[in-house]
């Protein structure tokens, strides 16, 4: 396994690995002491690798972005890295990121520690788990429909003339 290593603030060691197969990546998660992501990608509607290393009871520190916001109901250890859309840009803050990663880091988690999280994210995040959840929603009639959301409310007073005719085909 080759690695790319970076020493930063306090001798903190960041390996990152490329690609892996998955009994070698399975591996790395449990050698890891968190595993980190701040990905701001507009896409990142959940979050493979996270949820890979949650099952592995491995501590999360991730930007509180997109589907990532999520992790903190899968994970009892997730700390979320603020971002801020400022002038156009997506900002995270470095001190931020530097006290998540002090805080998880400043502890190891024992072996104990981390079958609790890895249990607590299989609750979750397992084939099993997934599979009753979707069953709820197979099962469970839907109710009517609430609304449109309140923006969307304002939107369709500002366009009434075309929202009419744009989304008639979508309600009843």
């Amino acid at each position: 396994m080759e690695t790319d290593e970076v020493r930063t603030h306090k001798n903190l060691k960041i390996r990152t690995p490329g690609f892996q197969d998955a009994r070698d990546l399975r591996e790395w998660y449990c050698a890891a002491d968190a595993f980190v992501s701040l990905s701001l990608y507009h896409d990142e509607d959940f979050g493979m690798s996270p949820a890979e290393a949650a099952l592995c009871g491995l501590p999360l520190v991730l930007t509180d972005w997109g589907g990532y916001a999520g992790f903190r109901d899968y994970s009892l250890a997730c700390d979320l890295v603020p971002v801020r859309i400022e002038k156009g840009t997506l900002r995270i803050d470095s001190d931020a990121i530097q006290s998540r990663l002090a805080l998880r880091l400043e502890k190891v988690c024992s072996a104990k520690e981390r079958e609790t999280l890895a249990a607590h994210a299989q609750s979750y995040l397992s084939v099993p788990a997934a599979t009753e959840i979707l069953r709820g929603v197979l099962t469970r009639s839907p109710g009517p429909f609430p609304g449109f959301a309140e923006s969307l409310n304002r939107f369709k007073e500002l366009f009434r003339a075309n929202y009419e005719e744009i989304y008639s085909a979508y309600v009843r």
